[in-house]
């Protein structure tokens, strides 16, 4: 049976393709995990300077930095002015730019960095078109959530459905209970009714959290759900810990993945 009649059948190439929602505080290392996924590496980055962890030489001889222009590249988003903001239609229309060109068969992993500063990105674009931004008294709506929530989960389908890996970084919001003084939940930092909904996209969820030791700085993920943080994991069920320090190669090693890089942009294909 010719199987390419079917819409909507998964193809061996795709179900071999994980995506990542890193979620976490500032600093806790949530871009430098990407240092050790397939390359090259694309970074559409609408943090300001978030690449630059990928980038900058670390304290593992086993895990340098990327080079730009060799098997990283950075699409930088992140100079919006919020009172005329541009910065969603100019990642859309080069998007879709170079989805037209075939661009991504020849990444190993893309990544956004990060959801939150993304979403602001949105929320600016929905006022806009309510002609909102300019008068100072103006403050986002709930009437204004869906649309914003419409134009994410459109993005991310785009995103999700690309041929490499995926990574997708998120800040963390944490609510409190203000009588008690105690967390009540940490969710990836998005607006309204996204926190909940977002998550229900991805394959792996992983809280990145951090602590000082006593040789440095130690970057932890959580891979499964606790009463206050979202966490899952779907291909290391069984496998992993809670709470894993290992690198996205060695995860995904213990799971029988093994990560293959395609060539880098100065090489000749």
């Amino acid at each position: 049976m010719d199987f390419t009649t079917f819409k909507n059948v998964l193809s061996v190439e795709h179900a071999r393709l994980i995506n990542y929602l890193l979620y976490g505080g500032i600093g806790v290392g949530k871009t430098f995990f990407a240092r050790t996924c397939a390359t090259p590496l694309i970074v559409d980055c609408f943090d300001p300077g978030g690449y630059q962890s990928l980038i900058q030489p670390g304290k593992d001889p086993n895990n340098p930095p990327l080079e730009l222009g060799k098997n990283l590249m950075v699409f930088d988003f992140s100079d919006e002015n919020p009172t005329a903001p541009t910065q969603y239609l100019n990642w859309v229309e080069s998007m879709q730019n170079r989805i037209t060109k075939g661009f991504f068969n020849h990444v190993g992993t893309y990544m956004l960095d990060s959801l939150t500063t993304f979403s602001s990105a949105i929320m600016n674009r929905v006022m806009q078109q309510n002609q909102k931004l300019h008068d100072p008294r103006a403050t986002q709506e709930k009437s204004e959530y869906g649309p914003a929530q419409n134009y994410m989960m459109s993005a991310l389908r785009i995103i999700l459905s690309l041929p490499c890996h995926v990574i997708v970084t998120a800040h963390e919001s944490v609510d409190k209970d203000e009588l008690k003084g105690s967390i009540v939940t940490r969710t990836p930092a998005l607006i309204g009714k996204q926190r909940t909904a977002i998550p229900l996209l991805f394959s792996e969820i992983y809280r990145v959290t951090a602590e000082v030791a006593d040789k440095g700085f130690k970057s932890f993920l959580q891979t499964a759900p606790c009463l206050q943080n979202q966490a899952r994991t779907r291909i290391g069920g069984g496998i992993y810990e809670s709470f894993e320090e290992g690198t996205m190669r060695d995860l995904l090693k213990r799971v029988g993945i093994v990560l293959t890089n395609k060539p880098n942009f100065n090489e000749e294909v």
